[in-house]
């Protein structure tokens, strides 16, 4: 992903202190916001992105290549000060961060954030990233990928079944996996990534008109807690949470937990609702079915200021346990 050659950099000096186990940053562009969430298994790129955020070194940074469909990326500090038509892509910060491929765990799934490299170079830029927009894969394309893999790992990985069906289901850029660290994912914002990704763009794939990212905000994630069964029967009893099932209508009229109140989270006005609803003095306890949906309702919610008790496994859990429920 990245064209210019990079100094290696014993990476060990940067501090744990930056880190969370929920870490997330939010980067406010002029095309909207987007949150990623980075992930604990890549600890390097981790702490290295956190740093920098806090460093403010992404502010005023472009998006300096797009393409439709595949993904957007940013982080040269040439960027900055950059003239109209510039190539950019080469700009680096003087030193790389080692690889951290954990493939088949972590992929490049539509709406993974991933760190850019060097062709040739294993390891990734310091500030160079991008976040996928891919398509949905045929088979076909799935093959091809599997082939690029065995190209480049010498046949080191293959692609689960799992793996396949997101590519099918989801999309992504699986021809990248084996290949670039990829150390986070979008929790809200995709749509803007997507907007991002569909503008005019020159020869270079930079856009047209300069897409800017203003400022970023590191959010700790303290505000969002997993609850197994016990856990959060114990916690809803204080009368002070708001329950929420984001679940359908016809779902929540079949049954429920026993007090809450019906927000779906796959309507387009959840949000709106959620805010009209909802006292963010309060904390909020969610559940859906399997624990998916209010995974993700959750995310939104701590996104917005909201303390959030997120129920794992979800209403099936529940019911499972013998717990009581009202139609």
């Amino acid at each position: 992903m990245k064209k210019s050659a990079l100094l290696s950099f014993a990476f060990l000096l940067l501090s744990a202190v930056y880190a969370n186990a929920q870490s997330r940053v939010r980067f406010h562009t002029t095309m909207g916001d987007i949150t990623v969430k980075l992930y604990d298994e890549t600890p390097r790129h981790r702490d290295n992105f956190l740093k920098l955020v806090k460093d403010s070194t992404y502010n005023g940074l472009l998006f300096h290549r797009t393409i439709s469909r595949f993904m957007i990326q940013a982080g040269d500090p040439n960027s900055r000060n950059a003239k109209p038509g510039q190539l950019l892509g080469d700009g680096d910060l003087g030193y790389t961060v080692e690889a951290e491929i954990r493939y088949p765990q972590l992929f490049h799934k539509r709406g993974a954030l991933c760190a850019a490299r060097e062709d040739g170079n294993p390891n990734s830029s310091a500030s160079q990233f991008y976040i996928v927009t891919g398509a949905q894969y045929t088979e076909n394309m799935l093959t091809r990928a599997q082939q690029r893999m065995d190209e480049y790992t010498g046949g080191k990985y293959k692609m689960p079944s799992e793996v396949a069906d997101v590519y099918r289901k989801v999309g992504g850029a699986a021809h990248l996996d084996g290949s670039y660290t990829v150390f986070g994912e979008v929790v809200m914002g995709m749509d803007v990534a997507d907007e991002i990704s569909n503008v005019e763009v020159d020869a270079n794939a930079r856009p047209l008109k300069d897409i800017r990212i203003l400022s970023t905000t590191i959010y700790d994630g303290s505000n969002l807690r997993n609850m197994n069964i016990d856990e959060f029967e114990s916690y809803i009893a204080n009368s002070d949470v708001q329950l929420v099932d984001v679940r359908t209508a016809e779902e929540y009229a079949n049954a429920h937990l026993v007090g809450a109140i019906n927000i779906d989270m796959k309507q387009a006005d959840f949000m709106q609702k959620a805010s009209t609803l909802l006292d963010k003095n309060r904390p909020v306890a969610v559940y859906c079915r399997s624990g998916k949906r209010s995974s993700i309702s959750a995310e939104w919610l701590t996104e917005a200021g909201y303390r959030v008790a997120n129920m794992q496994g979800g209403f099936l859990a529940w019911k499972e346990a013998g717990k009581k429920t009202q139609l």
